[in-house]
């Protein structure tokens, strides 16, 4: 048995949304009624109680949190609760594994006033998750499997699946070569930026990679297609945004750079990489699709923010307005783990409006910058953080994936010995 009835007082968007995230994926057939009578008549199916409403039977039930049936966004009193001895989120000192996850998973406190960073970003050391020691797990998901769990023990009868875990890997292009095909002002600029750091040893790089002496460090395209044509998910995010001080790449125009990235939409799927200053933007980013669309002449609706930047609703309304479908942007640039509280796909879901869109959103669980540069971790400690990530995956569901970049395989640099740990995130995914 599969069936679930819930009781609740009132019927909102916001409880619709998180009853569909906790049960649709494991198979459980749910109903919603307000009708005490209807309740307590229904037969062949657990029962749920979401509501203080006094049933004479001694039903299932959870005293919900006054936030699912709210349609405004406000300054919530949120603090650490628990639910069946896991550590979940209270409201007002009520702890309620459905609020937790609504919650977490439509990015509610993103919504609210804080600190941005330099790069105008909500970080991982603002959120609840991280304040709470709850970041680093599937915190959404534990809690939907900790409730189907509690139902399951009342009614042995009920049933559910676990949902299954799969394994992408995800590059971003911000910059396609290192050194070749560059215009007049990059050359320049780059022997000038070498020549005041006394980087003696780029300078002698560059020059022999346009004498056609060494490749260049950033062509590690046939490794990316190598990953493709072992069966591994890859989706690749280009950038194709004009010249400025953090959007560097060569033009979108350039013969080359357009059969390079021909030549790689025959094997993954591409998509786009708005450019630094175009979150809030919707006609660059729409000029920008419309680049790329030009290029591998077919419709794009994949898109990743470029330094992650996004601003909830606003960015994410402005990828459904121009029919982007799929987003992969949802994850923090200065720690690893689920900024979503799950690794699996979810509708965006606007606050705002209190609607479902059909946008759906991508989390990610770590990028290559997070671990070298943010944590400062060495490539085996890296490594370790990994193995944990990808068991709380395999345990939980969802779809691992990961950010790396062209430039960050190279094994050159401060990258070197890194492409190694992209390696060992496929062994350990697939060997655990």
């Amino acid at each position: 048995m599969n069936d679930l009835l819930i009781y609740t007082d009132f019927v909102t968007e916001r409880l619709l949304y998180t009853l569909k995230f906790i049960c649709d994926e494991r198979q459980v057939n749910f109903k919603i009624c307000n009708d005490p009578q209807r309740f307590e008549f229904e037969k062949d199916c657990a029962k749920l109680a979401y509501a203080d409403y006094p049933f004479q039977e001694s039903y299932l039930k959870i005293q919900p949190a006054k936030i699912i049936f709210e349609d405004d966004i406000h300054t919530q009193s949120v603090s650490s609760g628990s639910f069946e001895d896991i550590k979940c989120l209270a409201f007002d000192e009520l702890s309620d594994p459905l609020a937790s996850i609504f919650f977490v998973v439509t990015r509610y406190e993103e919504y609210l006033n804080y600190v941005p960073d330099e790069h105008d970003r909500f970080n991982a050391n603002q959120s609840v998750l991280k304040k709470f020691d709850l970041l680093h797990k599937p915190m959404a998901d534990i809690w939907s499997e900790a409730l189907l769990q509690k139902i399951q023990a009342h009614y042995p009868d009920f049933d559910f699946k676990k949902p299954k875990s799969q394994l992408t890997l995800s590059f971003d292009i911000d910059n396609t070569f290192a050194f070749k095909h560059k215009n007049i002002v990059q050359l320049v600029g780059g022997r000038i930026k070498d020549f005041l750091q006394g980087n003696h040893a780029h300078q002698e790089i560059r020059r022999k990679v346009l004498n056609g002496e060494l490749p260049d460090p950033n062509d590690t395209f046939d490794q990316i297609l190598a990953y493709a044509h072992r069966g591994i998910a890859v989706k690749v995010f280009w950038h194709l945004g004009d010249f400025k001080k953090f959007d560097r790449n060569i033009s979108w125009t350039n013969a080359v750079h357009q059969r390079l990235i021909q030549k790689m939409a025959t094997h993954v799927t591409l998509g786009i990489h708005p450019s630094y200053a175009s979150y809030l933007n919707e006609i660059t980013v729409k000029q920008e699709r419309g680049r790329l669309e030009h290029i591998i002449k077919k419709p794009v609706f994949h898109s990743r923010q470029h330094f992650l930047k996004m601003r909830f609703p606003n960015t994410f309304q402005l990828l459904h307005n121009i029919t982007i479908k799929h987003d992969y942007s949802v994850g923090f640039a200065d720690d690893v783990g689920f900024r979503l509280g799950t690794a699996r796909a979810v509708p965006f879901y606007n606050l705002l409006t209190d609607e479902v869109t059909d946008l759906m959103l991508h989390p990610f669980v770590y990028m290559d910058g997070t671990l070298n540069q943010y944590l400062k971790l060495t490539p085996e400690q890296a490594k370790e953080k990994v193995a944990a990530l990808i068991q709380e995956v395999q345990k939980n569901g969802g779809n691992f994936m990961c950010i790396w970049h062209n430039d960050t395989i190279n094994d050159q640099g401060i990258w070197e010995g890194w492409k190694s740990v992209l390696d060992f995130t496929v062994e350990q995914f697939q060997n655990s």
